[in-house]
C-alpha cells in the first residue's frame, strides 16, 4: 500500500506493460477547484514520471447530489498531465477524456494484427471503466409474499416507481434487478409474469405494466461469491421504462428454510433485505457481444411488505403455513355502522394449529 491506500495488481495487462507497485514519494500539495471540478496533486519536482509507466491515484470523494445517468454527456473524467518543462516552455499538456471509444479493440484488432504493446489490445476486466453512473432512486417500492411458509413456493408481487427514464431509442431493453436475503431460491431460470388485470387501473397512484410480451425472460444469480442459492432474479424488458412510473409485476421464489431476523430489516449497514435495481441494457459489440449493465435507479433501503407501515421494515417466515380450513372470519353484519349503533361481531372460527402450542397466543 501507499500512503494507506491498496495498489491494485494490474494483471489483466499480462505483464506487457510494468506494474509494479513503488514508491512515487508523497505529494507537495492537494488541490481541490471548481468550474469545473478537478482535484490537483503535484509531486516533489525532482520525482520524474517515466514513459510507459502505471501510476495509480485513489481519490476519496462525496458523489453528485442529483442522479447522473451513465451515458450523460456531463458525465465524464479527464485526465491532464503537466510537467515543469511544459509551464516553462509553453508547451500543450498531455490530456486525454475518458470514454468508452477509448476501451476498445484498436483497428485491425480482429483480423490478427494485434499490437502487444498497446492498451488497446486488452479488454478491461469488471471493476474498470471509464465512468460509473450516481443511481437514482426508486420510491413506492413493495414487495408482498403470498406464502410465508418455510421452504414454499411463494408468489410476490412487486412495486416500484422509478425516477428516471431506464433505456434509449437506441437501446430499448432494461433489466430490472429483484434481490432476496440469503437462502431464498429464484432458480437459475426464474418465473415472472404480469400481475392480475385489476391491479392495473388508472385510478389512483395508476400501476403500470411492464413493457413485455406474455412471455417474460427472467435469470437468477447469487447476489455474491458466497451466497449458496440464486437470490436474485433479473428481468429483462423488450422496451424502456418511463421516469417516475409506478411498475407491478410478479415473480416466484422459494422462501429461505428458516426464520432469520434480517429478512425484515438490515442487520448490517447498506445490506438491506429486499431491495430492487434497475439498469439500461446494452451488448459490447466490440468484445464477442457481452451484456453491459449500467445502473439508473434503485432502492436505498429495504422494500416494505406494507406501505402503510412505519419505517422501512419487510417480513418474515413461519414455520408452518397455515392448512385451507384451518383459519376462518364470519362477519355478523356487512353493512355500515350508523351513528351510534352497536359495533358487528367478527367471529373466528376454525382456529386450528399443526403443533401443541406451549406458550400465549398472540
Amino acid at each position: 500500500s501507499q500512503w494507506g491506500v491498496p495498489v491494485p495488481q494490474l494483471s489483466f495487462l499480462e505483464d506487457e506493460f510494468p506494474n509494479g507497485i513503488g514508491q512515487m514519494y508523497e505529494p507537495v500539495e492537494i488541490f481541490v477547484g471548481t468550474s469545473p471540478f478537478h482535484c490537483r496533486v503535484e509531486v516533489k519536482p525532482d520525482v520524474p514520471l517515466y514513459a510507459r509507466s502505471s501510476i495509480f491515484f485513489s481519490l476519496r470523494f462525496r458523489n453528485p447530489s442529483n442522479a447522473l445517468k451513465y451515458d450523460s454527456d456531463i458525465n465524464y473524467w479527464q485526465v491532464r498531465l503537466v510537467g515543469a518543462d511544459d509551464i516553462w516552455y509553453g508547451t500543450a499538456p498531455m490530456e486525454a477524456k475518458l470514454f468508452d471509444s477509448y476501451l476498445k479493440p484498436c483497428e485491425g484488432f480482429f483480423l490478427g494484427i494485434q499490437r502487444k504493446r498497446n492498451l488497446c489490445t486488452f479488454r478491461l476486466p469488471d471493476g474498470y471503466g471509464s465512468r460509473v453512473p450516481v443511481l437514482g432512486k426508486i420510491t413506492d417500492s413493495l414487495i408482498s409474499p403470498h406464502n410465508f411458509g418455510v421452504n414454499q413456493v411463494n408468489r410476490l408481487s412487486v412495486f416500484f416507481r422509478t425516477q428516471q427514464m431506464v433505456g434509449s431509442l437506441s437501446y430499448v431493453q432494461t433489466e430490472i434487478w429483484v434481490e432476496a436475503p440469503s437462502n431464498f431460491e429464484f432458480g437459475q431460470y426464474c418465473s415472472a409474469s404480469h400481475l392480475d388485470d385489476f391491479y392495473y387501473i388508472p385510478e389512483g397512484s395508476g400501476t403500470t405494466r411492464l413493457p413485455m410480451g406474455t412471455v417474460f425472460t427472467c435469470n437468477g444469480e447469487p447476489t455474491a461469491d458466497d451466497e449458496r442459492t440464486f437470490n436474485r432474479a433479473k428481468i429483462r424488458t423488450n422496451g424502456r421504462l418511463l421516469s417516475n412510473t409506478l411498475y407491478g409485476f410478479a415473480v416466484e421464489v422459494t422462501n429461505a428454510p428458516q426464520y432469520l431476523r434480517n429478512q425484515q430489516m438490515s442487520a448490517v449497514a447498506y445490506e438491506e433485505p429486499w431491495t430492487i435495481w434497475t439498469y439500461q441494457y446494452t451488448v459490447d459489440t466490440y468484445w464477442g457481444g457481452a451484456a453491459l449493465r449500467n445502473g439508473v435507479d434503485g432502492t436505498f433501503v429495504t422494500a416494505k411488505f406494507n406501505e402503510e407501515a412505519p419505517g422501512y421494515t419487510s417480513w418474515g417466515l413461519y414455520g408452518l403455513n397455515m392448512l385451507p380450513g384451518n383459519f376462518g372470519v364470519a362477519f355478523a353484519d356487512l353493512t355500515p355502522t350508523p351513528p351510534g349503533g352497536t359495533p358487528t361481531e367478527i367471529i373466528i372460527l376454525p382456529l386450528i394449529v399443526q403443533v401443541p402450542m406451549r406458550r400465549a397466543l398472540r
